[in-house]
């Protein structure tokens, strides 16, 4: 989805529409109460605003608001001061909007979209900076297609099992969606309703026909808005540009516009050079970070502070409240770490620390603390890397072992200025480097609280298959709710009748059945319950009845073991469906040895209720292996559980070198502002212990090698990134094939798909299942090649054309802006995206320029990068201290005492 980039030279008109009502000296206020929708500007006020729209990672998120309590706050509303810069995504605006809505092609009907438009951008804006999503690397594609699969496998799969419940005789008000009272949300199911809005989101995808009309309406309200506000400014970068939507407006903001439109390759030296290479967000700006996902986070740590210190993230809560975390008050709550005036995991109280501090930072070190702290963050795992294995605590056992060993080092070394005391270096030259005694020591450190498996241990006596099974219909609330698990003890006043009860076929007495059948084993119950049981009917000791006393009907079962004795089953069934949902409840009883696992107990438990519920011979087809993996967001992350060996996932070895290789190319991206490595990918291998990256790290040691960068681990390549069309193909699982654009959809035709598949099969690895987007780029169009169409693809008729269109490509920014003088040849305006909204009028003064996209090899190779490093070195020089700086927070300016 597009992301947007606003900036204002200056305030005045008619201001905004938001509903904003107050407004202050310093700034404007947004509205709290648009949580999920960008923000609202009005009254327009004397300021320089530059917005930037991008996400951020909930990793991230809770790093900086759980770990560093002391750099955020929960306010209200947002104040923002002047010259600032608002970076927001709209990427998660169509994600939400879209999930509400089960059309596909009906833009006006996404709610909020026209007034989110309209509120975000009042008169006092001049630059408006849309940046879609485009096709990203292999790594995406192949961890996207791998979740999109599951999501739709698992709808597929929940959809049977509610048909399979109603051929048994279940009804509205059994299923756990049911609502007291009945009605009209008993008849539509809920769980459909989720899984349509799961299969729309779908739709979001570089290249499908949804995003070409999303193109269209961007170019539509650009049009509207540079007619109604002539300084209005517009950047847009559709889908069919490749790089995803927040890398895209992180270039934008760290390398600036050069005298060509992009970044230029040479610093620049004359004056006329150094106006035209002028950087889009100047020193001591703002910059407001809007959003959920922890990706901005990581990028508000890797923005070098010589571009600016004030960068802020605020995450926007559903109640009306938005948590405002400033980044450089994060930077120097880690400087305060390891000066040793502040302690990891300790609220700051009110009163000042009297602790003296112990060692001191200069701005490069302070530099090279963000970008360490970035990279333990990636270790926590994301859309590109599964999380380090054994680390069960995940960052909050990362960070405090960095403290103690990067104090630990600076005071051994004897300096502050040692480059070794940290894990990764930024050279002169502006590459990521990691050093490798101190990450050889931090990992090991690591490795003594690492919590491994043995590779040995049988997969099935682990797994709890048929539990996980339960929990997910729990979850999905097909099954009423909740799952409880008790034990009755044998001095309970029912036990013996429970027990006599469930074995009376044996016609034996309890004595003779504990000696016979259960040997001299002390026997329990254990008991599970689904739903809500009458607690008065749990706690009686008179099972006979039918009824309960709530005028509940009880069905009894008895169902027959191999092991010699029954198994109680009993189903309770009310008149009317109950608030927490389901008229039904299910309770089920076995015997348990006390010295046998109850892990397996419960297992055997829940394969019980599942057989009695939906029958035995529905199993097999109702069930299969990855259903009971939980939720569809979980799936990729519980197959790199913290404690469970390679075998037990079910994945190929893991490999430090390409890992690690992984990590520093994901820094790298965020540091150029674009993917370095297209080609790169992981694949399904399990993600490596602790200790088998010190054992390649000591081998790296070794050869003498003390810095290793990315090149070194996984090299470079040349690789490019493919068109969204073909993204699309890469990205959708079989069951969205409908919405791949021509003529790739031809690949997926009815009589083509299974050779796709062998196709797209072959492009994975067969031990690592590493995908090789440039073979699958290959093949796609050599099978292209071969197709030969009969019929044309449809025009589509865009009406008698007076003037020039406006188009949009993949390789470059398309601008509009507003002449000064008319056009001889003025453009056409663009076509309505719905029959809801009017045509627009001409106007010879609008414009569209064309902006070229710089690729990832002309990023790594640019000089902007030894610029902004050898700022960095400059600055260290000139602020010794990081406490010395002036910034601002998210409501006032702090001044250092």
């Amino acid at each position: 989805g597009p992301a947007i980039v606003v900036s204002s030279a200056w305030g005045g008109g008619r201001g905004g529409r938001g509903r904003a009502k107050e407004r202050n000296r310093s700034g404007v206020v947004f509205p709290s109460h648009m949580s999920m929708s960008p923000w609202a500007v009005s009254h327009a006020v004397p300021l320089l605003v530059t917005s930037l729209l991008m996400i951020a990672l909930i990793v991230g998120a809770a790093f900086v608001c759980a770990f560093l309590p002391s750099s955020s706050s929960s306010s209200s509303s947002i104040g923002i001061l002047p010259r600032d810069e608002c970076i927001m995504p709209t990427s998660a605006i169509h994600h939400h909007h879209r999930r509400r809505r089960t059309t596909t092609t009906n833009l006006n009907g996404i709610k909020g979209f026209r007034s989110w438009f309209e509120t975000a951008f009042p008169s006092a804006v001049i630059t408006i900076r849309p940046g879609g999503d485009g096709s990203p690397g292999a790594a995406k594609l192949d961890r996207q297609r791998r979740r999109r699969y599951s999501i739709c496998k698992k709808a597929e799969s929940q959809e049977r099992q509610i048909e399979a419940l109603r051929h048994r005789g279940w009804e509205d008000g059994d299923f756990g969606f049911s609502v007291a009272g009945g009605g009209r949300k008993n008849r539509d199911n809920p769980v459909i309703r989720k899984h349509d809005r799961e299969r729309v989101t779908l739709n979001i995808t570089p290249g499908t026909a949804y995003m070409d009309r999303v193109t269209n309406a961007l170019l539509y309200w650009s049009w509207r808005h540079v007619t109604r506000y002539p300084r209005v400014k517009v950047y847009l970068s559709p889908s069919s540009v490749h790089g995803e939507g927040e890398v895209k407006l992180l270039d934008w903001m760290t390398f600036g516009r050069g005298g060509r439109g992009g970044v230029s390759q040479t610093p620049p030296t004359t004056t006329g050079e150094r106006r035209r290479h002028r950087p889009n967000v100047k020193r001591d700006e703002t910059v407001a970070i809007l959003g959920g996902d922890s990706d901005l986070v990581l990028m508000g740590l890797v923005v070098p502070p010589s571009i600016t210190h004030n960068v802020h993230v605020i995450l926007p809560s559903e109640r009306g409240e938005s948590l405002v975390a400033s980044i450089w008050e994060t930077t120097r709550i880690v400087a305060r770490m390891i000066e040793g005036t502040m302690t990891y995991g300790v609220r700051r109280s009110g009163r000042s620390n009297k602790n003296r501090r112990k060692r001191s930072l200069t701005l490069n070190q302070v530099n090279q603390v963000r970008i360490d702290t970035t990279l333990l963050i990636i270790l926590n795992g994301n859309d590109y890397l599964p999380k380090v294995r054994g680390c069960r605590a995940g960052f909050d056992s990362f960070f405090p072992v960095y403290l103690d060993l990067a104090k630990s080092w600076m005071d051994g070394r004897g300096g502050n200025d040692s480059e070794d005391s940290f894990l990764i270096n930024l050279d002169r030259n502006g590459e990521l480097q990691m050093n490798v005694r101190f990450a050889m020591n931090f990992f090991a450190a690591l490795a003594l609280n690492a919590e491994i498996v043995d590779r040995n241990m049988d997969n099935s006596s682990s797994s709890q298959w048929h539990l996980g099974n339960l929990n997910n219909l729990v979850d999905a609330r097909i099954f009423p709710g909740p799952i409880r698990f008790d034990t009755i003890h044998p001095q309970d006043s029912f036990f013996r009748q429970e027990l006599w009860e469930m074995n009376s076929k044996l016609n034996q007495n309890t004595t003779r059945l504990m000696s016979e059948v259960f040997a001299d084993d002390e026997v329990e119950i254990v008991r599970l319950t689904i739903g809500h049981i009458p607690d008065d009917y749990v706690t009686s000791s008179d099972r006979r009845t039918n009824t309960g006393s709530g005028g509940e009907e009880i069905f009894t079962t008895l169902l027959g073991e191999s092991d010699g004795h029954g198994v109680i089953s009993r189903m309770v069934r009310r008149k009317n469906t109950i608030a927490a949902g389901g008229r039904r409840a299910y309770l089920f009883e076995v015997p348990h040895r006390q010295q046998s696992s109850m892990k397996n107990t419960k297992e055997r438990l829940s394969r019980l209720a599942l057989e009695e519920i939906f029958g035995r011979e529905n199993m097999d087809t109702l069930f299969d292996e990855s259903d009971s993996n939980g939720d569809d967001e979980r799936d990729l992350e519980s197959t790199n559980s913290a404690s469970i060996s390679e075998k037990q996932q079910g994945l190929a070895k893991s490999d430090a070198a390409s890992y690690l290789g992984g990590v520093l190319w994901n820094l790298e991206t965020y540091l150029y502002g674009c993917c370095v490595n297209y080609g790169y990918d992981y694949g399904s291998r399990a993600s490596p212990t602790p200790s088998e990256i010190v054992e390649y790290l000591e081998g790296i040691e070794k050869q003498g090698k003390l810095k290793i960068c990315c090149a070194d681990l996984i090299g470079r390549t040349t690789t490019t990134p493919i068109s969204d069309g073909l993204s699309c193909l890469a990205a959708v699982p079989p069951q969205a094939w409908h919405i791949v654009p021509e003529p790739y959809s031809w690949l997926v035709e009815p009589s083509r798909k299974e050779r796709f598949e062998d196709l797209y099969n072959s492009c994975f690895h067969p031990k690592t299942r590493v995908f090789d987007i440039e073979s699958f780029s290959r093949k796609c169009h050599a099978e292209l090649s071969k197709i030969e169409r009969t019929e044309k693809s449809p025009v589509l008729s865009q009406g008698i054309s007076k003037g020039r269109r406006i188009h949009v490509g993949s390789k470059f920014w398309t601008v509009i802006s507003r002449s000064d003088l008319p056009l001889a040849d003025p453009f056409e305006p663009p076509e309505p995206y719905s029959d809801r909204v009017p045509r627009l009028r001409r106007n010879s003064r609008i414009k569209a320029t064309k902006l070229p996209a710089k690729s990832h090899i002309e990023r790594s190779s640019d000089a902007t990068i030894t610029e902004l490093s050898k700022n960095e070195e400059t600055s260290s020089r000139i602020q010794e201290c990081v406490h010395d700086i002036p910034y601002k927070t998210a409501f006032k300016l702090s001044i250092p005492k």
